[in-house]
Parts: structure tokens; sequence; C-alpha cells
């Protein structure tokens, strides 16, 4: 599976709503409490889904012996999401649940230590960390990638400067590859110190 991407505003001078607002006015973990957030909403989703369907797994649970009924049908819960039953089966494994074969028993520990697992395996996410090139955004983002807490891939970005660098290659005044940490030619206004701290657009 391909990752999804979730672009923040790193700078925090934008509300959930995406209205303008001074950065100072913003909380101090806004930018881990977004992403964070965002996560959440993904898991209680599959979570909910998962649970309202439950007692269909844990009927075939108790009439079946080995337990493989069950175990499907429980994989086949995460069919909706254009997961095959092998992604499922990894999900399980992730979760260290491939044993506990007693589905009966489960309670909600294991139900969400098995749909965290199949975020992870089917959804993986990068967080697009937009605005670096902002002021307020350097103190929150080097907190937020050495704090290592988020859990999915953090990319420091600024998409101003890559459009600033794509329409001043298109005018033929640099060489520039998209992504790059650098260029060559005459590059727009602090588009070159931008890329000597975050290394990447």
């Amino acid at each position: 599976f391909s990752s999804q991407v979730h672009v923040v505003d790193a700078s925090a001078e934008t509300d959930a709503g995406g209205a303008a607002i001074n950065s100072e006015d913003a909380a101090s973990d806004a930018l881990a409490f977004e992403i964070s957030w965002v996560r959440e909403e993904l898991h209680r989703w599959i979570a909910g889904n998962v649970a309202s369907k439950w007692r269909s797994v844990v009927r075939l649970a108790r009439l079946d012996r080995d337990g493989m009924l069950a175990l499907d049908r429980l994989l086949d819960l995460f069919n909706g999401y254009r997961a095959s039953n092998a992604t499922a089966r990894r999900a399980l494994e992730v979760a260290g649940l491939e044993k506990e074969r007693n589905i009966s028993g489960w309670g909600k520990d294991q139900l969400h230590r098995l749909v965290a697992a199949f975020l992870e395996v089917r959804f993986p996410t990068v967080v697009a960390l937009n605005k670096c090139d902002r002021p307020s955004a350097k103190q929150r983002v080097t907190e937020l990638l050495a704090d290592g807490a988020a859990g999915d891939d953090l990319v420091p970005c600024c998409a101003r400067v890559e459009a600033a660098l794509v329409v001043a290659r298109a005018n033929g005044s640099l060489a520039y590859e998209d992504g790059a940490g650098a260029f060559n030619g005459d590059g727009p206004a602090g588009a070159a110190d931008y890329l000597t701290e975050w290394g990447t657009t």
C-alpha cells in the first residue's frame, strides 16, 4: 500500500478550521495534538465499525472449536478498507494476537491493539510539516522531531518555497529537481537559506 499524506500547518498560524491566528496564541503542543487527533479519528472509525459486528465473530467463536471460522470472520471485517486477508493477518501479527485464538474471550484491549496495528499496516502515514519557512514553525518542528512520539514519518516541508523553485525552473533561471536539497542558479529569495536549514521542500 502507498502511504497517506497528512499535511499540517507547522507554523501554527491557522486554527483547526483554517482561519488565520496569531501563532503565539496556539498551544505549545498544537502540532502534536493535530497529528494524533487525525490518527485517533481513524482509529475510532475502524474500531466502531468492527465493534458493531463483533457479536457475529463471538457467535462463530463459540460454535467453532479451532477458532478458524471466527478468525476468518474477524479478518473479513477489515476487507471494507481495501485490505486483503493477508493484510489483516499481518495486522494480527503486529498486534501480537496471532496466537490468541480464543476470540470470544477478547476484550477492548485486544480489539484496539488489532485496530492500531491495522492502521499501521494498511494506512502508513507521512506527516508533511508544511510552512517550515515561517519563524513560528522552527521550534515546534524541532521539538516534534526530537521527541519522536508522533508515531508517523515526519517530513519538514514548505509548499511556498517548492512552488517558487518550480516557477523559477520553468522560467529557466535555475536547475532544480523536485524535492531536492539544493539548486543551481538564481533562486527565489530565502530558498537557499530554507534548504540549508531543512534539506528539502
